[in-house]
């Protein structure tokens, strides 16, 4: 039901949230998962399939191209997990499993171990890893102009494997979670599900593994800047389609932001959230399936702990 709320809020985000449903397409669009990735040094845009995407701009380090850990994941569908305790970042793409570390040649493909051409690094809180990793391990095709430099990657977008135990979490290992280029992230207890993420990024869906609840970051960009609270709620309220049972603004000390309350089609109780930061408004929804859970104390607290653990900022550890 969220998926018609961002259409009001931001029309121009349709043909991303399009990508990002889960509606049913047919056997030819299946059939087709070929994806064209174009990009350039020093360049904070990629070019996927004819859609421009915001990144972490590419730069030559080690005697290599370095490009962003998460292009992989937008663009060609690799699944990521992230071992806070050794540092070990495990990627899985078209059967292969691969494990690598920042500041390591050190890799371990299927359980085998290799050395990569140069080491991954971190910058501005995003993994950047070695253009040859993708040829070299992934089997994407990569060209390279001998000009402009400008690179070309060729692959398939990996094939969504359907779960057999919803309680597994791919995502198990990580505490936070976040955007370096939208300056945002939150907790990421074990059992919340990173269920489908823009290309641009400025828009990511989670689910329960218990299906219990559904949350939505939403961000939208080149809104007017100082917002009064009473504006901001305004803004909140008018992006809402279903009906307020209470709002306000929450005058925080370190992070303002306008709060409502409103009751879904379905039964569920959403509480949506909006905080400004420039000229951005970051739109946090929480749906939650049962109503009794929300007006469960014990419960709710939990839900309101993920709510506020939603944070202006990103953190200076790597987020993949």
């Amino acid at each position: 039901m969220i998926q018609r709320k961002w259409q009001m809020l931001c029309v121009t985000a349709a043909l991303s949230a399009a990508l990002l449903t889960n509606q049913s397409v047919s056997a030819a669009e299946h059939s087709d998962r070929s994806v064209e990735v174009k990009l350039q040094l020093n360049a904070a845009q990629a070019n996927v399939n004819g859609q421009a995407i915001a990144i972490e701009q590419p730069y030559v380090s080690q005697g290599t191209t370095m490009i962003p850990l998460s292009l992989l994941t937008a663009a060609f569908g690799a699944t990521l997990q992230y071992d806070s305790q050794n540092q070990m970042i495990e990627m899985s793409y078209n059967g292969k499993v691969i494990k690598l570390k920042a500041g390591s040649k050190q890799a371990w493909i299927n359980g085998r171990e290799t050395t990569l051409t140069a080491s991954p690094e971190v910058k501005n809180g995003k993994t950047m890893v070695p253009l040859t990793l993708l040829n070299q391990v992934m089997g994407i095709a990569v060209t390279t102009d001998a000009k402009t430099k400008d690179v070309s990657l060729v692959g398939t977008k990996q094939e969504e494997v359907a779960r057999t135990d919803v309680s597994l979490d791919s995502d198990i290992g990580k505490t936070l979670i976040g955007d370096s280029y939208y300056g945002w992230h939150m907790k990421y207890p074990t059992g919340l599900i990173k269920n489908a993420q823009s290309f641009q990024g400025d828009f990511v869906s989670f689910s329960d593994a218990k299906e219990a609840y559904r949350l939505y970051v939403y961000i939208v960009d080149g809104q007017p800047e100082n917002l009064s609270g009473n504006g901001l709620l305004t803004r909140l309220a008018d992006s809402t389609e279903y009906p307020v049972l209470s709002k306000g603004y929450v005058n925080d000390p370190t992070q303002p932001y306008a709060r409502l309350i409103s009751k879904g089609d379905d039964g569920g109780i959403n509480e949506e959230r909006a905080y400004q930061s420039g000229t951005r408004i970051y739109y946090v929804t929480l749906e939650i399936k049962d109503e009794a859970d929300f007006r469960n104390p014990a419960k709710y607290n939990s839900y309101k702990d993920l709510l506020d653990s939603f944070s202006l900022s990103f953190p200076k550890s790597p987020v993949i």
